[in-house]
């Protein structure tokens, strides 16, 4: 189980491969922030459909709780609301990795002790567990 946050599920969905996450991880939580990033503004994009498809099974939706401690990683680390509530929704979830891609937010992330993999890391992962991506790689 992992904490998404916006990018990798963009990123992966536009390369038809967002089969991965669920293939390497399971379950897959994104908080509210990182859903209203993809879903409502990303009409006309993969990941909208694929977000979508996979809120039915693999896919879900977790809650923050600390939205005070939201603002004041969002704040202080500069990070947007989707990054901040990724990371407080990993910590409060107990979840120890966390897919984000942003260099502010992996920092601010592995200060607090979570294991931050990039969307390239998804795709070795995936190499080495036979896992293959279905779009186009080079």
């Amino acid at each position: 189980m992992v904490v998404a946050n916006s990018t990798p599920l963009i990123y992966l969905a536009a390369l038809s491969d967002f089969h991965l996450l669920r293939d390497l991880y399971g379950t897959v939580i994104i908080p509210q922030a990182v859903f209203d990033e993809v879903v409502p503004q990303a009409i006309g994009f993969p990941v909208k459909a694929a977000v979508e498809s996979a809120l039915q099974s693999w896919l879900s939706m977790g809650t923050v709780r600390d939205h005070h401690r939201v603002s004041e990683i969002a704040r202080t680390a500069f990070l947007d609301p989707g990054e901040a509530e990724a990371i407080v929704l990993a910590q409060e979830a107990d979840v120890s990795r966390i897919l984000l891609d942003d260099q502010a937010a992996v920092t601010c992330a592995r200060k607090l002790g979570l294991d931050v993999t990039r969307t390239p890391l998804i795709y070795g992962e995936a190499s080495e567990l036979d896992t293959e991506p279905k779009g186009e790689t080079g």
